[in-house]
This record gives structure tokens, C-alpha cells and sequence, in this order.
């Protein structure tokens, strides 16, 4: 509980941080490492969410507040890419993230 409190704001700082990394600095290899450094960090969101649900929800709601949150997570899963071919369809490929 005290680890996942501190890891989630540190994860997503760290995480946008290399975003910007992969889309300011102008090497294939820094922005290959950036990204695979940002799957890494990108992992643990999903579980410290799940069991932060389960410290925060009264037990009577969790188990149909946990299947929304995972029904949200994989309606995002597929929504996202549909999304992005849309937007990289309609104003090109400068669009999408750079590598």
C-alpha cells in the first residue's frame, strides 16, 4: 500500500518524461530505449490500480466496480489503435509517435 502510493505519481513522471524524450531527441536508438524503458514502466499501473480498488471500494461494490475498470481498460485496448489509424489517415504520419 505505502509502495504503490509512492511508485504511481514517480511511474507517470518518469514515464512522460521519456515520451518526450522519444519526441525531442533525434536518435533511433535513444528513442528504441525510451520506449521499451516506457513499456517497463507501464506495466505496473494495472495491478497498483486493481489493489488500490481493493483497499478503496467498499467489498459489497468491488467485484462489479473490478469488472468495469478491466471492461474500460479493454475497451481502451481496442478503441486506441482504431483511434490512432484514423488520425494517421487523416493528417498523415507525422502523427504518430516518432522513432
Amino acid at each position: 500500500m505505502l509502495l504503490s502510493g509512492r511508485l504511481l505519481p514517480a511511474d507517470t513522471l518518469t514515464y512522460r518524461s521519456l515520451e518526450l524524450v522519444v519526441w525531442l531527441v533525434p536518435s533511433l536508438i535513444g528513442g528504441a530505449v525510451a520506449v521499451s524503458l516506457v513499456g517497463v514502466l507501464l506495466g505496473p499501473i494495472y495491478p497498483i490500480v486493481m489493489n488500490e480498488a481493493r483497499r478503496v471500494l467498499p467489498r459489497w461494490l468491488l467485484t462489479g466496480c473490478i469488472g468495469w475498470i478491466a471492461g474500460f481498460g479493454q475497451t481502451g485496448s481496442a478503441v486506441l489503435p482504431f483511434m490512432t489509424g484514423a488520425i494517421a489517415s487523416k493528417t498523415g504520419i507525422k502523427s504518430l509517435q516518432p522513432l
